[in-house]
């Protein structure tokens, strides 16, 4: 088939496919490193709520039957529960943080899908004008 683009607009139609590539690749590295930092934070998340159920049940189920902590035993128990809490809370609003980057992440695929329609149909329209 005969080629019925100028050098000019064959070179324009490479350029446009390259930095559409290049940004799927982008974002696709960007996403899979947003979803590893989520899992690694989502795992931490999970075993400072172990922690804290230790804690607890330690707490609930002394030693002896008639035990009773001292206020020492009880002010490291409140810190270490307070450390847990605000453990808890910064892995939690990074992982909102990360929701709103993947939001922002998937806005931008859409993006690049509706351009890339528009390219595939402006490359048609001047298939048709170079037919014409």
């Amino acid at each position: 088939m005969k080629n019925q683009f100028s050098d000019s607009e064959q070179v324009i139609i490479k350029k446009l496919f390259r930095l559409r590539k290049q940004r799927e690749i982008s974002f696709q590295s960007q996403r899979q490193r947003v979803q590893r930092e989520q899992q690694a934070l989502q795992a931490t998340i999970t075993e400072l709520e172990q922690k804290r159920m230790k804690f607890w049940h330690d707490l609930a189920t002394p030693s002896l039957p008639n035990e009773t902590i001292s206020r020492d035993q009880l002010a490291l128990f409140k810190q270490s529960m307070r450390e847990v809490y605000l453990a808890e809370r910064a892995l939690k609003e990074r992982i909102d943080q990360l929701r709103e980057t993947i939001v922002g992440l998937e806005s931008q695929k859409e993006q690049l899908a509706k351009q890339r329609l528009v390219m595939i149909k402006n490359q048609e329209k001047l298939k048709e004008v170079m037919n014409d």
